[in-house]
């Protein structure tokens, strides 16, 4: 009974940790939005702690082109290759097209089964990528973007990890608004 109670008080000891450590990372996060004018530093900030506290192995974040109706890289950590640096991804026939359509956020646990081609040819060879993660970035009721999440590894995600995604992503929106990103 000693060990259970030892148990629980460990698991909560860590979820508070937990907590505090995405708090203060938020705090960094929005500072450096507003300390400065450079987009790309901003976002690759919001991404380290992406890929650390939501424990993936990579993201990224995508800019709508109403123009060329596709989502254009902008900016990611943790990818073994360049390409997903390479080009856009059109909104019709991708995973981040669907979430950046329906603004809803999109779950891939499996990405071998039925990915087809909705990412770039080769894209998941050479990053063995498993597990997907997107969100749609919208503030003011504009989509200026979506953001990614991949995994080498399946896990277990629970209530507390999707909020703190859904977190990440309204300070990536708040981001570009900041720094005066429009919809192409």
């Amino acid at each position: 009974n000693l060990q259970n109670e030892l148990g629980e008080r460990r698991r909560a000891e860590d979820r508070i940790l937990t907590q505090v450590e995405r708090l203060t990372a938020l705090q960094q996060v929005e500072r450096a939005i507003a300390s400065t004018f450079d987009m790309e530093l901003s976002l690759n900030t919001l991404l380290s702690f992406a890929v650390k506290l939501l424990s993936a192995d990579a993201a990224a974040v995508l800019l709508l082109n109403p123009a060329t109706y596709s989502l254009e890289y902008v900016s990611g950590l943790g990818f073994r290759s360049g390409t997903v640096k390479l080009g856009s991804v059109n909104l019709l026939g991708s995973y981040a097209g669907h979430v950046a359509q329906n603004r809803q956020a999109a779950h891939i646990s499996n990405l071998a089964e039925g990915s087809g081609n909705l990412f770039p040819d080769g894209f998941l060879k050479e990053e063995k990528f498993v597990e997907y993660h997107a969100v749609p970035l919208v503030v003011k009721g504009q989509l200026p973007g979506v953001m990614e999440i991949f995994n080498r590894a399946k896990a277990e995600r629970g209530d507390d990890w999707f909020n703190f995604l859904d977190v990440l992503a309204g300070q990536a929106a708040i981001g570009f608004r900041c720094h005066d990103v429009q919809q192409f």
